[in-house]
């Protein structure tokens, strides 16, 4: 091959690897019960409702919502709901992503492993190099100003404003701004631990004993 397909293909694989792996860790946490109840203690949310255990039903009924089209409970407004909806949409599209993603780089990676490609331990370092760059500026620039980025990312992903709720509404009692600034802290955890088995498996390729074409 030459430069430039050798360029191509490291490049690509690059590319996929790093969405994946932001992708696969936003969606464990989007469905991590867990994390919403440990979060919902760390920033107050139970204080701020007659019990906990009402705080737990609406997580736990709100996720059901995400993955199995359950009916939500009746505490929410016509504009969360609709919000909502939207949400489930969009998680629905990445779920469909992370499958084709994770079936198109497993035939990839199997078939270049195969044929002994010389690259492919470069494929795994340079992802990892990708996805500590970038958690690295998305840190940094939500540290700065972490209400432009969550308003950026709402224009981007919704075709409409429901997702701007009132102070009081239920949605926003339930998930607070800092709900939203550790998960995101949380992601960037995840993928990096992810970028590291990345820069793990790129060495062991590149000092293994293979006779890379």
């Amino acid at each position: 091959m030459n430069k430039f397909s050798n360029f191509l293909i490291v490049f690509s694989l690059v590319l996929l690897i790093g969405i994946f792996i932001f992708l696969f860790s936003t969606m464990v946490l989007v469905f991590d019960l867990d994390f919403y109840k440990e979060q919902g203690l760390k920033t107050g949310v139970y204080s701020g409702f007659e019990n906990a255990s009402y705080v737990d039903g609406a997580y736990s009924n709100l996720l059901d919502h995400f993955n199995n089209n359950q009916d939500l409970l009746e505490i929410y407004s016509q504009e969360e709901v609709i919000h909502l909806s939207d949400i489930r949409n969009i998680l629905n599209g990445f779920k469909i992503l992370f499958y084709l993603l994770f079936l198109v780089l497993f035939l990839l990676v199997f078939l270049l492993f195969k044929i002994k490609y010389k690259y492919l331990w470069l494929v795994f370092v340079c992802s990892f190099l990708v996805v500590i760059l970038f958690s690295l500026f998305l840190y940094i620039f939500s540290t700065l100003n972490f209400e432009r980025l969550f308003t950026g990312f709402h224009l981007i992903s919704f075709d409409n404003n429901y997702w701007m709720l009132e102070e009081n509404s239920t949605l926003i009692r339930l998930f607070p701004e800092r709900f939203f600034i550790n998960s995101l802290s949380r992601i960037l955890l995840n993928s990096f631990l992810l970028g590291l088995f990345c820069i793990i498996i790129g060495l062991y390729l590149r000092k293994s004993n293979l006779n890379y074409r």
